[in-house]
């Protein structure tokens, strides 16, 4: 239904019409072009004048056809801008539409018509007209000859649906019939604007549907040969020559030749000097991200891109981040990454997640700038092609302004480490919790006898960053650790004793913080987050880092309350296998000393958790497929602890006892039972490795335990035995008790039940073929 005349749809509507045609009012934003030349930063003025010269040098009775050609975002509407209010002060009528809103083939001289009319009428000149006259309308006749001269298969040519060339020539004989004025309705027009020009915008002709653009430029040829008229327009030469490709096909290898058909004068966007790039970026950075300071700005200058509107964009994006900047210490952020990283995104986001992963592969990061100067331009040269696979759609200058711009990320990488490179690449999606700023002050406070509110500071992360309370809590606790470790580095690197004694107090006041953080039960999202692997994982490898620290006054007592410390995170963590799977008991491939305080501290750890880890083990041997992932090797520690001979299982003789005590079966239900017969057979399979490819031993194992610890396996295999099974299962037991002793077992000490001597007799009995025990 259409809206009432009065109404405010109907008024929104008008207004949109409005701003569709008048670009320069259409709305403002980061892209949106200057209007002033006080916003001038790339001399966009000294261009519009060079058009403006053209246009008053233009003979009385001419009309002029001026061609502004950049590409999209390079300010042609800005020098339009300026032209404007430059030919306006020169008395001339503006007259002014951006093609981009044209419909239908006669779109564009509708528009032109529309504005034209709306301009006159707003001074009280005359208005042309649309009636009958026999000169135009021959004129019109030979642009559908034209376009049926074009050869088959000219659709294609450039992407457009098949069919458009002959739909352009069957529509062309009625395209324009509707504009049609008479030449004396031209003539009292151009009678009524006495020696004022009229000069006619035509913005955006490239973002038109490519199908009316060949048409529309020859009919302000052909059409609009008005005296005393300017028509200047704004497109991308390339874009407008891809349309032109399926008009015509020879003008689509050339399509500069259609266009001096059309065309007159024309002049290209100049390129921004360096000079101009600084400036434009100083205007646009102070606007949209004030944080980035000048002397960031001189030296990414050189990467950023020639077309004002991506600069905006960059500027645009990187600006989001004011918020989370200013939660931040001014050296917490390295903006120089930000940046680089934004102008990379802005040229190819793959690019981007390309550089992003390149650069967390520490090793071949660092591998790009060693050796010889020849070495690394070779490198930095098969780096270039590689990242160059995401730029093919770019022109040579952008694609090596981008390739430029990455390598230099990259190398800014260089020392980063992958925790850093994720942090910062995660700014744009992800606001954090807690920054070391917002943490440092929070301890500092609390250290001053604040009482702090844990649970108002977690909902204060919450709402930063969206994540759960848990994730929030973490994020305190991470961050709360980081400072710690900043607090001991930088006591090992003072170079007085006085700064050596100001940073201890700092590092007793985290220190005393963190104790109070692992000790509370309030909120329970703290509590909870303190007991994960990750906030364990992290408090320990920092004590194990600074155990050898201890000559230092003052050091002995930092390690001791660090050692109680992690005890305490180590009786309450949530996956103590993890724990223990991170220091290493397969191949102890410690670096440091087998006697030494962190070998020490690694020995405290690993017999903290062994008793809740045995305990876990053991059970899974009596719940329903409790070992199977063990077996398969999908539980690492697990997996280990059973096979290997240097698992405590096997070296510490009680806990190799419990086992054994345990396949007894004493104190357990039937299903308990059951399961732990299905569990002993897997676990007799995984010493004779059987239930996968790998494993962590082989014959020689089996007979080593066997010696070490002689009921374990005849225990087990009791277990497997203890309940009788299905005729056809007796040979897969036979088969596994063989095994065993082929590896080494007594097999005298794997007897076989009454039940299985029963069934081998029945065997005998109807088959007349025994199956001997291995005894």
């Amino acid at each position: 239904m259409a809206a009432a005349p009065g109404s405010s749809s109907a008024m929104g509507s008008r207004r949109l019409t409005e701003n569709a045609a008048h670009p320069e009012t259409a709305g403002e934003g980061h892209d949106a072009p200057i209007t002033s030349v006080t916003e001038d930063c790339l001399d966009a003025l000294r261009t519009a004048r060079a058009i403006q010269r053209v246009i008053a040098a233009s003979p009385r009775g001419w009309s002029t056809r001026i061609g502004l050609y950049g590409t999209w975002g390079s300010g042609k509407t800005s020098i339009l801008n300026l032209l404007g209010e430059l030919e306006r002060r020169d008395g001339s009528i503006v007259v002014r539409f951006s093609a981009w809103s044209a419909a239908g083939e006669s779109g564009v001289l509708r528009l032109f018509y529309g504005e034209l009319t709306r301009e006159l009428s707003a001074r009280g000149l005359e208005v042309p007209k649309l009636g009958l006259t026999k000169v135009l309308a021959e004129k019109a006749r030979w642009i559908p000859n034209f376009l049926r001269r074009s050869p088959t298969g000219t659709d294609t040519a450039l992407g457009l649906p098949e069919g458009t060339v002959s739909v352009l020539g069957t529509a062309a004989d009625i395209g324009f019939n509707w504009f049609r004025i008479r030449r004396k309705d031209v003539e009292a027009m151009v009678s009524s604007l006495g020696e004022r020009r009229v000069t006619v915008f035509i913005d955006d002709l490239d973002r038109a549907d490519p199908l009316i653009i060949p048409k529309s430029l020859l009919a302000l040829r052909e059409l609009l040969d008005w005296p005393r008229f300017t028509f200047v327009m704004a497109f991308d030469k390339r874009v407008v020559g891809k349309a032109l490709g399926a008009y015509s096909e020879a003008y689509g290898e050339n399509a500069e030749l259609f266009l001096e058909k059309v065309i007159d004068i024309s002049f290209d966007v100049p390129s921004p000097s360096a000079v101009q790039r600084g400036r434009l970026a100083n205007t646009v950075f102070r606007a949209c991200a004030p944080f980035v300071d000048n002397a960031i700005l001189r030296v990414v200058e050189k990467y950023l891109p020639a077309e004002p509107r991506r600069v905006k964009q960059i500027a645009r994006k990187l600006g989001v981040l004011s918020a989370v900047v200013a939660r931040h210490d001014p050296n917490e952020l390295d903006l120089l990454v930000l940046l680089l990283l934004s102008i990379v995104q802005e040229a190819n986001s793959g690019l981007a997640s390309a550089v992003t992963a390149l650069a967390s592969a520490t090793e071949e990061n660092w591998e790009l700038w060693l050796g010889s100067e020849k070495e690394r331009e070779q490198r930095e040269q098969s780096l270039r092609e590689k990242l160059s696979e995401h730029l093919k759609g770019s022109t040579d200058a952008d694609r090596e302004r981008a390739l430029n711009a990455a390598v230099a990320l990259m190398h800014r990488w260089s020392s980063a480490s992958v925790e850093q490179i994720a942090y910062l690449t995660s700014l744009a999606y992800d606001e954090p919790s807690f920054t070391r700023k917002e943490v440092r002050d929070i301890v500092a406070a609390w250290s001053s006898g604040v009482d702090i509110s844990f649970e108002e500071q977690v909902a204060a992360g919450i709402a930063h960053s969206g994540q759960s309370a848990r994730e929030a809590s973490l994020a305190l606790i991470d961050t709360a650790l980081g400072l710690y470790s900043e607090s001991l580095e930088e006591m090992a690197s003072a170079e007085t004793e006085t700064a050596r004694s100001q940073q201890a107090e700092v590092a007793h006041q985290r220190l005393a913080f963190l104790e109070h953080a692992f000790d509370l039960n309030d909120p329970p999202s703290l509590s909870a987050a303190r007991k994960t692997t990750h906030a364990v994982s992290q408090l320990l490898g920092l004590v194990g880092r600074w155990a050898e620290w201890t000559r230092n006054p003052g050091e002995q007592d930092l390690r001791a309350r660090e050692q109680r410390l992690g005890k305490l995170a180590l009786a309450d963590c949530d996956e103590p296998e993890e724990i223990f799977a991170a220091t290493d008991p397969y191949w102890e491939s410690h670096h440091d000393a087998k006697d030494g305080l962190s070998a020490q501290w690694r020995s405290i750890v690993r017999a903290d958790l062994l008793p809740r880890i045995l305990n876990r083990l053991l059970n899974k041997f009596v719940e329903p497929e409790g070992v199977l992932a063990a077996a398969r090797g999908e539980e690492n520690l697990a997996t280990w602890m059973l096979e290997s001979k240097k698992s405590p299982v096997y070296t510490d003789l009680s806990i190799a006892k419990r086992l054994a005590r345990l396949f007894q079966g004493e104190g357990l239900n039937d299903a308990q039972l059951s399961n732990l017969r299905d569990n002993a057979k897997l676990y007799l399979h995984m010493l004779l490795h059987q239930t996968r490819d790998s494993s962590w031993g082989g014959i020689e194992k089996v007979r080593h335990i066997d010696e070490q610890v002689p009921d374990l396996i005849p225990n087990a295999w009791g277990a497997v035995v203890r309940y009788p099974v299905p005729f056809r299962k007796l040979s897969t037991l036979q088969k596994l008790k063989k095994d065993l002793i082929d590896a080494g077992v007594d097999g005298g000490k794997l007897a076989d039940t009454e039940w299985m001597l029963r069934l081998a007799a029945e065997l005998l009995r109807t088959t007349g073929v025994a199956r001997p025990s291995q005894g």
